[in-house]
């Protein structure tokens, strides 16, 4: 697809008006266990399908095209390409360097969306730029240590949306019930400002649950729920995110 026709269909797909759409991340070990939970998910109300390649046992360089076709054949939907790393930035047995590749391997595999971590963007500038020209990018940051204020909220997601990805994805670990307020704040009065920019935001863990619910409030694109197991703390069965937005988007509407 022309770059143009697919930086049309993303924004068409991708508005902070009306309910946030549904993630699951498959979390599966083995190709064939990426092909039952990608049918089980199917089954769910999700609209899209995270694939956490961090999860995979096997040789995942190896491996990639038969991971996605294994996926493919139980799930038509929007797909987000993650190699996520650790909390302190490692990914695992991968060097920075294979796991950029990777992501660009990736993007050439018919993937709706390719993860990037900040860290690995700091490393390698053109990486965003690169995945652009077959799928759209969402540059990612997870915090998991941080004294969180709104003000500072609202200027890293400026910062980040700098960078020159399709969507920016800023997610903190917090503390406090206070710490999922200042974020809640600093992403509205993002969103407020500018309003043509796509972001996801949460508060992880069982005191960030509000943040995830508020999704449509916020501007959050793109909530993340759980099928049986959770890929981050906090998140809560798919069907019943799905009816709490769903009530949500409601009462908003009225």
């Amino acid at each position: 697809m022309h770059t143009f026709q697919k930086m049309k269909q993303f924004n068409e797909m991708n508005t902070s008006i009306g309910r946030p759409r549904l993630c699951v991340s498959l979390m599966g070990e083995t190709l064939e266990d990426i092909r039952i939970k990608a049918q089980k998910i199917k089954d769910t109300s999700a609209d899209i399908i995270e694939l956490r390649a961090d999860y995979y046992n096997g040789d995942i360089v190896k491996d990639l095209s038969a991971a996605f076709l294994a996926l493919r054949e139980s799930f038509d939907g929007e797909v987000i390409f993650t190699y996520r790393s650790n909390e302190n930035g490692e990914y695992g047995k991968l060097t920075p360097d294979t796991v950029r590749q990777l992501l660009m391997d990736a993007a050439m595999h018919n993937v709706n969306y390719v993860d990037v971590e900040y860290g690995l963007f700091k490393e390698y500038p053109d990486i965003v730029e690169e995945i652009k020209k077959k799928a759209a990018v969402i540059l990612s940051e997870h915090v998991y240590n941080g004294i969180y204020s709104a003000d500072f909220i609202y200027n890293r997601l400026k910062e980040l949306s700098e960078c020159g990805a399709d969507m920016v994805k800023y997610v903190i670990m917090p503390n406090t019930k206070h710490d999922v307020m200042q974020l809640m704040e600093g992403v509205i009065r993002y969103k407020e400002d500018y309003p043509e920019r796509h972001i996801i935001a949460h508060a992880m863990g069982e005191i960030g649950l509000i943040s995830r619910l508020s999704a449509e409030m916020m501007g959050s694109e793109i909530a993340f729920a759980a099928l049986g197991q959770e890929s981050a703390p906090g998140q809560i069965d798919v069907d019943m995110m799905k009816t709490c937005l769903d009530t949500i988007h409601e009462q908003l509407e009225s």
